[in-house]
């Protein structure tokens, strides 16, 4: 599969000398539409590798992907956004205590399939 859309690449998390903290309000409102999607799983259940695969499916179709990488492995994602659809994608799994706090702001959203941004 071709990937025609842009894609850009950072991070939501840091480990710090107060300890690790995650922004994942930062990525989406849900009071704007936003729906997340939030993963979970084990070490190695393939989170990341989902992640990966959504996004270059998303890219394939025009779309530009927001891709977060994992601090404490850069290679691996802890997350993507689309912003045209309003749709993110995030490990929910510790240490990401952000993502545990914020996910109740999300409405649950059907999976029906990828709908056009309008």
């Amino acid at each position: 599969m071709q990937e025609n859309g842009k894609t850009s690449h950072f991070f939501l998390s840091a480990n710090t000398p107060q300890g690790f903290i995650s922004r994942p309000e930062q990525l989406y409102n849900a009071r704007d539409g936003w729906r997340a999607y939030i993963l979970k799983g084990g070490p190695g259940t393939g989170k990341s590798h989902f992640i990966e695969k959504v996004g270059k499916a998303m890219q394939g179709l025009d779309m530009n992907v927001e891709y977060i990488h994992c601090t404490s492995d850069s290679s691996a994602y802890d997350g993507l956004a689309v912003p045209a659809l309003k749709v993110c994608v995030l490990d929910g799994t510790p240490p990401h205590e952000g993502v545990r706090k914020h996910k109740k702001s999300c409405s649950p959203a059907p999976c029906a399939g990828v709908r056009s941004a309008s």
